[in-house]
């Protein structure tokens, strides 16, 4: 295993890009942010996409992965993936 350092701010944007591909394709899992959504707000409003890991069982590297992933197969196959 390799371990890679990341700037603050670096981390932070990855966060972001991965809460959003859990909102858009896949599942809601942490429990403090289901447990305090106010209806009607958007998440985005009530939980800083960039402070709290909304799905804390999809790892990064998961979602780097599925990334990568899918545009590898967008560029072989000229098809949009639609990941985001």
């Amino acid at each position: 295993m390799e371990v890679v350092f990341l700037e603050d701010e670096t981390y932070k944007n990855l966060l972001e890009l991965k809460n959003f591909i859990s909102v858009k394709t896949r599942e809601i899992t942490n429990k403090e942010v289901l447990d305090n959504l106010k209806q009607g707000l958007p998440i985005y409003e009530q939980f800083n996409p960039r402070e709290f890991d909304y799905e804390p069982e999809y790892t990064l590297g998961e979602c780097i992965s599925q990334i990568i992933g899918s545009t590898w197969n967008e560029q072989e196959t000229g098809k949009v993936n639609y990941i985001t």
